[in-house]
């Protein structure tokens, strides 16, 4: 696994979004920051820049990957965000290390609860659509052993 992807597992494990934190399937918990969230990636990203072995500030290049790398985690196939999701997000691409190192020593997290959250709601919005699909009996059972 190269450093960049073990640093981007350390970064989403640290900012504490789990996917697997719904109290009921269809009744996403939501998530918000939590007290300490921000100076904790704030710490993390100083830690990154300054002990890794490669030594790399995280600036836009940096920004840009973990970004893709973010989006990828949650719809890798690209099935679940929609266009008009992705042009939303798009301005977090570059200014990551912004609002990550930005002022008070406090990095802001709220775009990583946001892609999230957008997330879960399209995970339901298809979840309930294959439901709708079943209940309406589009599928027989030859259909079903393909």
């Amino acid at each position: 696994m190269s450093h960049f992807k073990s640093n981007l597992i350390i970064l989403i494990t640290i900012l504490g979004l789990p996917l697997f934190t719904m109290a009921k399937a269809d009744a996403p918990a939501s998530l918000t920051p939590g007290p300490n969230d921000g100076n904790i990636a704030y710490i993390t990203a100083r830690l990154l820049g300054l002990y890794h072995y490669s030594q790399q500030p995280l600036d836009t290049d940096i920004s840009e990957k973990f970004f893709d790398s973010y989006l990828d985690a949650f719809d890798s196939q690209h099935v679940y965000f929609l266009q008009s999701d992705i042009d939303e997000f798009l301005h977090y691409r570059t200014n990551l290390d912004v609002l990550t190192l930005g002022s008070h020593e406090e990095a802001d997290v709220r775009p990583a609860f946001k892609i999230y959250e957008r997330f879960m709601e399209r995970l339901k919005e298809r979840a309930d659509y294959s439901n709708e699909l079943l209940k309406e009996g589009h599928f027989t059972r030859s259909e079903e052993r393909r």
